[in-house]
């Protein structure tokens, strides 16, 4: 499960990739605006918990790493297996990251792991209306609008619509060949 670009690579997270950067991220107004990471402290219970998260295997979690650098993480979570599909989120912490295509191109890692290693029949995600990035991303890569929660997410003092993408196998495959 370790996927890659030139600059790229995405393996499987370990435990020891949740380092000082992680922390920093996470308390970061900056890299948490656009997300509820942000919202309460995070403590050494809240990495626990995450942690046991990825092991009983609720969600698969890859580590980002740019370069050789760590700069994040990414997943597919909420698994319905009987209805074949799954969410992405993505976090990319470091800063000096950012507006260098990685979202992209570890998103379409993901596709490509749900819908040909696993089977998946949808992958979908959900941002916040604010989120220009994300929005950006899920269009490019072929995903649909298809719902709005209105005022659903609090964010910086406001309310913000959840906008719901999504992307069917089919959908992808073609957009693959």
């Amino acid at each position: 499960m370790i996927y890659k670009t030139k600059d790229i690579t995405i393996r499987p997270f370990i435990k020891k990739d949740l380092n000082k950067d992680y922390l920093k991220w996470m308390h970061s107004s900056i890299v948490t605006r656009l997300n509820s990471h942000g919202n309460f402290p995070i403590y050494k219970n809240d990495i626990r918990d995450f942690i046991n998260s990825i092991i009983s295997k609720a969600r698969i979690v890859w580590s980002i790493f740019y370069k050789r650098k760590y700069i994040g993480n990414a997943s597919l979570q909420a698994f319905n297996w009987i209805d074949r599909n799954a969410e992405i989120a993505i976090l990319i912490g470091d800063k000096e990251s950012w507006g260098k295509n990685i979202g992209e191109i570890v998103i379409d890692m993901l596709f490509h792991h749900g819908f040909n290693k696993l089977n998946l029949h949808k992958i979908y995600l959900g941002t916040a209306e604010s989120n220009i990035g994300m929005i950006r991303i899920a269009e490019k890569l072929g995903m649909q609008l298809e719902g709005r929660l209105r005022n659903h997410v609090y964010l910086n003092g406001s309310y913000y619509d959840i906008l719901r993408y999504g992307i069917l196998k089919k959908e992808y495959i073609s957009i693959e060949c």
